[in-house]
């Protein structure tokens, strides 16, 4: 598995989905396949959905899991073997156990890394002691582990031997109402965004840049029949209040008379306000069909355009 996330706080599913779905726009290599999400409601029940392919679009949210304060995301490439919750395992009212490569490896006791942190937990240690003692016990297990506790705690670590690898990512940010944390591996970015890829990440969960973002990252959203104009040099005009794409203008000779298929957004294009405030620049170049002097999804069954944007290029 190649990503693990947590989050708590208001609408934490939603936030949860956003940083699995910007993972999938900037990464390549096993995303974009399976995924697991839970839920934990007020409760202490635990509801999950689950995919074998498509990612973060083929999973079903209830709306009545927008109340949820509580949630947790595992994903990787597509078709992973039955049960899915075996890696994300759950106890109600205790906590939800995501993590990444495979915390769903057996040990000796008969029990899964994943379930042994849980039995710790149910134990009444802390989420942080739970998790790190159960990777101190098994060093040499394939494991990343993070727990999300039904009184908000978050808490992950890997194992001795997946510290060693030179593909791993880890972060989180943290505010008095809410916490999220990313762990993965196997996936693969730019190189002027691998440095900073889990803060990145971590700042974008959120629909408005937090005072505390380090990369001013912010996920867009690029509505069907979105004007897309000539003009000297590229920029994009964005709505920061609906964090949604006004209009494209592209100094490209073939985009300004291009039909169908195109790059209509090039990695490195401003982003402004309506008033000429700059936002950052592109964080990747955004794949479109063009009709006219609009840009809409390439197929209409596809999800909408969605764009990131960030102060790092």
């Amino acid at each position: 598995m190649t990503i693990g996330i947590a989050v708590t706080g208001k609408h934490a599913v939603v936030h949860a989905l956003r940083v699995l779905r910007c993972t999938e726009i900037l990464g390549s290599g096993a995303i974009g396949g399976f995924a697991v999400l839970a839920v934990m409601a007020e409760d202490g029940t635990v509801h999950y959905s689950q995919t074998q392919d498509g990612g973060s679009h083929a999973l079903d949210v209830d709306p009545a899991w927008l109340q949820c304060e509580r949630a947790a995301l595992i994903s990787s490439g597509p078709h992973r073997p039955e049960p899915l919750q075996q890696f994300l395992p759950s106890l109600p009212g205790v906590a939800l156990m995501t993590g990444h490569r495979l915390p769903n490896r057996p040990t000796p006791q008969g029990l899964p890394v994943n379930q042994l942190a849980l039995q710790a937990l149910q134990r009444s240690r802390s989420a942080e002691q739970a998790v790190q003692d159960t990777v101190t016990a098994y060093p040499e297990y394939d494991a990343g582990l993070m727990a999300v506790t039904v009184d908000g705690q978050i808490a992950y670590a890997n194992t001795a031997r997946v510290t060693r690898r030179p593909d791993v990512h880890h972060g989180e940010q943290q505010h008095p109402d809410r916490h999220v944390a990313v762990m993965l591996n196997s996936i693969y970015f730019a190189p002027h965004l691998a440095p900073h890829i889990a803060t990145l990440l971590c700042d974008v969960a959120w629909p408005e840049p937090m005072p505390t973002s380090q990369t001013g990252a912010m996920l867009l959203t690029v509505p069907d029949q979105c004007p897309i104009l000539p003009a000297a040099h590229d920029q994009i005009v964005v709505n920061p209040i609906t964090a949604t794409v006004q209009c494209i203008y592209t100094a490209d000779p073939f985009v300004q008379h291009a039909e169908g298929r195109c790059v209509a957004i090039q990695g490195g294009c401003a982003a402004v306000t309506t008033d000429g405030q700059v936002l950052g620049s592109c964080l990747h170049d955004l794949l479109g069909h063009k009709q006219g002097d609009h840009l809409q999804r390439l197929l209409p069954q596809h999800p909408p355009l969605s764009l990131i944007i960030g102060a790092h290029v």
